[in-house]
Parts: structure tokens; sequence; C-alpha cells
């Protein structure tokens, strides 16, 4: 048996996530260390982008050394996006966040040093994108076993089937595929893979 269910994230909820993750300290670059980080404030504006994902503006500070001495960098604006993704196999079926730049206004810096950080700041920002999502797989998976007095019923089993994100100006959207079954003994159920393999391509839809 196969059904859909459909979970939507509002703006509001998406809001209150970000309260929660910023102010955010991050290292600058997946090779940073304590005298290179970057921190990102509180943001200023949150807007859902139709086809895309979440856009937010704000502002932060940089910590950049050259030559063992300490540069402070003030970056008046910052705009990144969070775009919604379902991870890609191998990955058995979970919905991420891609985290990335679009546009840095820094004060008072060399210009070789402002083309550097943005890169170096997407590389730090991407070290986020395992642990902020859902895995939806992990969650939804499930194989209960039946008692022998109901032979030749062995177990009902719950697997995450195909998934679509859509997002709109007010929310984000995940349709998600369920596949239901009762296996019986001797009976092999047919395989259904635990997700599709995605085309990353985020689409607007209507919100339900």
């Amino acid at each position: 048996m196969a059904t859909q269910i459909t979970a939507l994230i509002d703006l509001a909820t998406l809001e209150q996530m970000l309260s929660e993750l910023l102010p955010l300290h991050v290292r600058l670059g997946d090779h940073g260390g304590p005298d290179r980080y970057f921190t990102i404030d509180e943001p200023t504006l949150v807007e859902l982008i139709e086809g895309r994902g979440l856009r937010v503006r704000t502002s932060g500070k940089a910590h950049w050394t050259l030559g063992g001495m300490p540069i402070p960098i003030t970056i008046e604006s910052i705009r990144f996006m969070l775009e919604p993704q379902i991870a890609p196999p191998p990955e058995p079926g979970k919905l991420l966040f891609k985290l990335k730049v679009e546009e840095l206004g820094v004060k008072n810096v060399p210009g070789f040093i402002e083309e550097s950080i943005i890169p170096l700041i997407n590389e730090g920002l991407a070290v986020l994108e395992g642990a902020i999502g859902w895995d939806y797989a992990k969650t939804l998976n499930i194989k209960k076993e039946i008692p022998p007095s109901a032979a030749p019923l062995e177990a009902f089993t719950l697997a995450a089937g195909k998934a679509h994100i859509a997002v709109t100006k007010e929310a984000v959207i995940l349709q998600l595929g369920l596949e239901m079954h009762f296996a019986q003994a001797g009976v092999k159920v047919i395989d259904t893979p635990t997700t599709d393999t995605p085309t990353n391509t985020t689409t607007a839809a209507t919100a339900q």
C-alpha cells in the first residue's frame, strides 16, 4: 500500500529556528583555526524566495590573521540562502538545508582579503549542513513484529518513499510517499527504494 504525507514548514517556524541558530560562531574554512573565524548576528530580514529557499540578511564580524597579525573585520551586511534539498544517494532519505553566502559587505578591508572571505565562510557553513535538516527515513522507517499467534503474518513495515521539495512565499513543503506492507512468512515483499534519486531542483508550488 502506498500513501503520501505533506510536511509544511511555514515562515514563522523557520524564523523561530533561525532565532535559535543565530548568532553563530564558525571557523573560516574547513581548515580554519581559532585565529580565523567569523560570527553571524541575529537576522534583520528573513524571507522565503519562491522556488529557491530562505534568504536571510544580517551582519557580523570576522577575525583574520596575516603574517601572524590579527585583522578584525566588520561585516556590515551579509546575505545568505538556506536552500532545502533531498540528500542524494547513498543517503537513505534526508531533508537538508544548504547554506551559501550570496552577498557580503565589509568595511576597510583590502580587496584580496575580501575576495577570500566568501568561499571560506561557505566552507565553514558547509560543516553545519549535515546537522541541519530532518533524517525522515530514520524517523519513519519501521518494522513492527507481529506475535506468532497471528501467523502467517510476521511484521508490519513502513518505509519512506519518493520525496519532493517545493518552496512558496509562505512555506517550505515536503511531499513524501510512504510504503506500508504486512509481511507474511515465506512471502517476499517487493522492495521499494527509501527515496527516489532527487534532481534537487527546488520548485515553486501552491501552499496547501
